[in-house]
């Protein structure tokens, strides 16, 4: 593994708003990207601690390793692939 360096490719919130102005899920992603601590590869720059919960299921615990942000990006990512609900009364 290479040592831990700040991501050169991933371009700051305010270039990704200057150069993809049309895209505005482009610009999302990019402002939340920069803000992650990853290698040169994407790597996680520190390791994510995790509680152990079972064995056997081998089963661990990661709390709090999505910050916010994240989270709000993968449930907006997610939320077209989410079938429609719809609510028929009875």
């Amino acid at each position: 593994m290479q040592p831990a360096a700040t991501i050169e490719a991933i371009p700051s919130a305010a270039t990704a708003e200057a150069n993809f102005p049309v895209l505005p899920a482009v610009q999302k992603q990019v402002r939340v990207f920069s803000k992650m601590e990853l290698t040169a590869e994407g790597d996680p720059l520190r390791p994510i601690p995790a509680d152990r919960v079972s064995d056997r299921p081998e089963i661990r615990l990661f709390r709090n390793f999505l910050s916010q942000a994240e989270c709000e990006y993968l449930i907006d990512a997610a939320m077209p692939l989410v079938p429609a609900v719809r609510h028929h009364p009875s």
